[in-house]
């Protein structure tokens, strides 16, 4: 797997400790899945990249995760389906909800931060054994997060309905989801999940398409971003594929994963000024 972190001078970042009263931090880590790393094991024992579990998920599942297959040589992480429906928080013991911490990444609570992933391969919906959710998450637990990707609705429709795998994001806080945004735009058989907020501003995107919570399921009312995480300094992000109505198996590919944490706009400035310095310092650029 690839990790990549910004780097600065060593000189620079002494600077900056001065002037900020702290590091300025910030990185981006990238799984590709093309080697092994990480607290995370799958169900061979390899190294999956991933180094954390969301808390109050996955009380049940053994250190060797058997919903979990590293293929280093096509470049996935296999991730079969898991119990479990985290609107009700039914059965979070056994749901694999993995991820990282973002104070890996120095996240530290205010930084703005991006989260992607793709999945490939997803199954359409011919059978029972369809995908109900698989999605990227941002929280501190199962009970505070927002989640987005796909849902599977032909399980629970009446017979002759055709919606799919269809885009959508939540919130959980608390016990149950609210603000669920829905309708308007399937899932093919590749996805890209990005949620991210910058300048302290949510957005969720599926496809490239909204799916920012809001107050009506397809998106016409007020948006519902999870401010209520704005405060949380532990924060994790992560992937969970999840079979809601535990009626099938099936599985899908995850192909890449990446988050990335960005400095606060004051730490930015102060170290501009430190490279500065430091550069001055040793080429005696600065008359």
């Amino acid at each position: 797997m690839k990790t990549r972190t910004i780097r600065i001078a060593c000189a620079a970042v002494v600077c900056a400790v001065a002037l900020c009263g702290g590091p300025v931090v910030a990185g981006t880590l990238v799984l590709e899945f093309d080697s092994t790393g990480g607290a995370i094991l799958d169900g061979s024992g390899d190294a999956t990249g991933f180094t954390d579990r969301l808390p109050g998920t996955g009380g049940n599942i053994p250190a060797n995760d058997a919903s979990l297959d590293l293929d280093t040589g096509l470049g996935v992480l296999n991730m079969n389906d898991t119990p479990g429906d985290l609107n009700g928080q039914a059965q979070m013991a056994d749901t694999s909800a993995i991820g990282i911490k973002l104070s890996s990444l120095g996240f530290t609570g205010a930084q703005d931060f991006v989260v992607k992933a793709r999945f490939v391969n997803i199954p359409d919906n011919v059978t029972i054994s369809v995908p109900d959710q698989m999605v990227a998450f941002v929280g501190g637990s199962s009970t505070e997060m927002i989640r987005a990707g796909t849902i599977n609705f032909d399980n629970f429709l009446d017979l002759g309905e055709t919606r799919s795998n269809e885009g959508f994001g939540v919130n959980t806080n608390g016990n149950f989801d609210s603000a669920p945004r829905f309708f308007g735009a399937d899932v093919g058989t590749e996805m890209d999940i990005e949620i991210s907020r910058t300048g302290g501003v949510w957005s969720v995107l599926v496809d490239g398409i909204d799916r920012l919570p809001n107050t009506n399921a397809d998106g016409s009312g007020t948006p519902q971003p999870p401010i209520f995480l704005d405060d949380n300094t532990d924060l994790y992000v992560g992937v969970l594929a999840q079979d809601v109505a535990n009626d099938g198996t099936w599985s899908v590919q995850l192909d890449r994963f990446e988050a990335t944490v960005v400095p606060e706009p004051a730490s930015i400035a102060l170290l501009g000024i430190a490279v500065a310095g430091a550069l001055c310092g040793r080429r005696r650029w600065c008359r």
